[in-house]
Order: structure tokens, then C-alpha cells, then sequence
């Protein structure tokens, strides 16, 4: 009940803050779909309905965030002061007001940009996109953080809002420090490219070399292991003997293995395959992934080591995709940036903008 009476409390002041966007009934109808499939579906038909009105912990990362006193995670501190000193619907409340007001946000400001059909179809791929992170929102996880500081950092570069981009850098640093240190990377290097193209490629080849060292370096042995553990699907989890001897190879051994291609292999079929799982919740999760992967492989050509933001996605993108099996993180980084790809796409942009 509490959720609600927030929610309804939410949906209010996103409906007054629409006023003031580019393109009023994008924003308006993407937010308040949102808002609707927060109340039907994930408060009525999953909390009251499924769990009697007592949200459970389902996902392991939940019980981490929550239970873990150890973790030093600033996402995990944050949920365990709410859940001790409130109660965990704050947290769901903050997670869907965040997930829903940003992404129609970001959706009116490129629909704004755009024309006819290729309008409809942002507005319809923004709902879709509602249904599909307003369920990772609903629950005790980084994912509605993560969508709404991705869609800040959009908008505030084509925006060039310095106002937008700290705001996204804040929620990055909370949610995803990982991605800010490679946004601020990508930002180093497209400088050079401006200033000096010798220094631009030199800094492309120092980080490739430096990310080799990397690879073969003890330090990288969990990330080595946590993909291969995954090679034969999320649950069949396992660190066997096999991904233990495989993780000690170097780089180029590492990803010429056949544990490695099993691992790649598994990840693409749970990110893409909509048959895999028959629920029909999933299955347009997963068909999402695969629209907005089409999307942004029209782009690669065009807007690869040309756009900032572009060139960012891209290396997140393969880096999920090679070491992942979870479907929800390819959702999370396509909600936002599938739209971005259909600004650049279909507006049409000269060489040289918005870099």
C-alpha cells in the first residue's frame, strides 16, 4: 500500500515536469505507460497477487545488496540504510519514479529530433522499453540506476548540458563507476582525435596493448573464471576444473579456447533467444534485445571511432556479450541507447556532430 500511495505521489510530479519537455506527448505517454505497468502488473498482479502484498528477495544480487553487511558497494550501502531505517518499497519507489521519469526524458528528446514514422516507432520502442526495465525496476537492483544515468549522459551530449552530464556522472559513479571510467576514457582519447589524430590513434593502441597486459595478468583471473563458470548457461553455475585451468591461459589462448567459445556461445543465445524461456514477459525482453542490437549494427559503419557515445556503446555492448549470460544487462544498456541509435540513424547528422 505504501508503494502505491508513493508511486501515485510519483506519477503526479512526472506529469508536471512533462509540461516542460521538447516533445510533450512522447514524454507523456511513454512516463504514464510506464506508471501503468508499474501499478497493473508488477504491484497488482506480481505483489499483491503473486507474493499476497510481501515482496520477496528472487535475484541473487538482491540478497546480496540486502543481506551482505561486508559489501562495500555504494548501491549496497544505500539499500541496506533504506531497509533499516525505512522499508525496501522506498527503494522500489525510488528505483521506478527514477527508471520511468528519465527514460521519458530521454524519449521526448529524441523524438523532438525526429519525423513521421521513424517517430511513432521511437515513441513505441520507448513503451516497449517501459515494459521491458519496469520489471528489472520493480525489484532491489542497479538496473533502473543504471537506465537512468545512461539516459542523462545521452541527452546531456546532445544537449551539451554540462548540468546533464554531472548529474549522469553522479549516477554512474553510484550505480556503474565501471562505465564512467570508460566514458572518461573514450572523452581522453576523442579529445586527442580534435587536437592531435596521431595522439588519438596512439592512445587507441596504447589501450589495446594496455588491456592485453591486462588479459594475461593474474588480475584478471575472476573475470576469466566468472565468464567460463557461466559457459553452460545461468544455472548451471560453476567454477569446475576446466574453467579453474582455462582462466590461468593468456589473452590470446583465453579467446582461441573452447571453453571461451562455449561461454560466448551460451551468452548469445540467452541475450538473444526468445524461445529459450516461453514466459511472455521474457520473451519480449528478449526480442528487444534483438531490435535494438539490429539497430545499432546499421550504425557500426558510419558511427564507429567517429561518435563518442556510439563508440562507447559499442565497446560495452561486445564486452557484455563476451562475458555475460544475464539477458536483464543487455536490456539495460538497449532501453536507452536503442534510441540514441535511431537519433543517429534517422536524423541524419553531418560528420563531426555531437563529438
Amino acid at each position: 500500500m505504501v508503494l502505491i500511495i508513493l508511486l501515485s505521489i510519483s506519477m503526479i510530479i512526472a506529469f508536471l515536469i512533462g509540461i516542460r519537455q521538447k516533445d510533450v506527448c512522447c514524454y507523456l505517454i511513454v512516463c504514464m505507460s510506464s506508471f501503468l505497468f508499474a501499478f497493473v502488473v508488477m504491484c497488482i498482479v506480481f505483489l499483491l497477487l503473486k507474493f499476497n502484498g510481501n515482496a520477496e528477495l528472487i535475484f541473487p544480487d538482491e540478497m546480496l545488496y540486502v543481506n551482505d553487511s561486508t559489501s562495500q558497494l555504494f548501491f549496497s550501502r544505500y539499500v541496506q540504510f533504506f531497509d533499516k531505517n525505512f522499508s525496501l518499497d522506498v527503494v522500489r519507489w525510488i528505483n521506478i519514479t527514477l527508471f520511468n521519469i528519465s527514460l521519458a526524458f530521454l524519449a521526448s528528446e529524441i523524438s523532438s529530433y525526429l519525423y513521421g514514422r521513424t517517430r511513432l516507432f521511437c515513441s513505441l520502442l520507448a513503451i516497449t522499453g517501459t515494459i521491458v526495465g519496469g520489471y528489472w525496476a520493480f525489484f532491489i537492483l542497479k538496473e533502473a540506476f543504471s537506465v537512468a544515468a545512461l539516459s542523462m549522459l545521452i541527452v546531456s551530449y546532445i544537449r551539451k548540458s554540462k548540468v546533464f552530464l554531472v548529474f549522469a556522472s553522479c549516477l554512474l559513479f553510484f550505480a556503474r563507476p565501471e562505465l564512467l571510467l570508460l566514458y572518461i576514457a573514450i572523452t581522453i582519447a576523442f579529445y586527442f582525435k580534435r587536437k592531435n589524430t596521431h595522439l588519438y590513434y596512439l592512445a587507441i593502441v596504447t589501450s589495446m596493448v594496455c588491456f592485453i597486459l591486462f588479459m594475461n595478468s593474474e588480475y584478471s583471473y575472476s573475470i576469466k573464471l566468472f565468464t567460463l563458470s557461466r559457459r553452460f548457461g545461468e544455472s548451471e553455475f560453476e567454477f569446475d576444473d576446466v574453467a579453474i585451468t582455462t582462466s590461468n591461459l593468456s589473452f590470446f589462448p583465453f579467446i582461441m579456447s573452447e571453453p571461451f567459445r562455449q561461454a560466448v556461445m551460451t551468452n548469445i543465445n540467452s541475450t538473444f533467444n526468445p524461445f529459450l524461456d516461453l514466459n511472455p514477459l521474457v520473451v519480449v525482453q528478449r526480442l528487444y534485445n534483438i531490435i535494438g542490437f539490429y539497430i545499432f549494427l546499421t550504425c557500426v559503419k558510419p558511427y564507429l571511432m567517429k561518435d563518442k557515445l556510439y563508440s562507447f556503446a559499442f565497446i560495452v555492448l561486445l564486452g557484455v556479450l563476451f562475458t555475460h549470460s544475464v539477458y536483464r544487462y543487455f536490456n539495460t544498456i538497449l532501453i536507452p541507447f536503442s534510441l540514441y541509435f535511431l537519433f543517429l540513424k534517422y536524423r541524419g547528422l553531418n560528420k563531426g556532430s555531437y563529438k
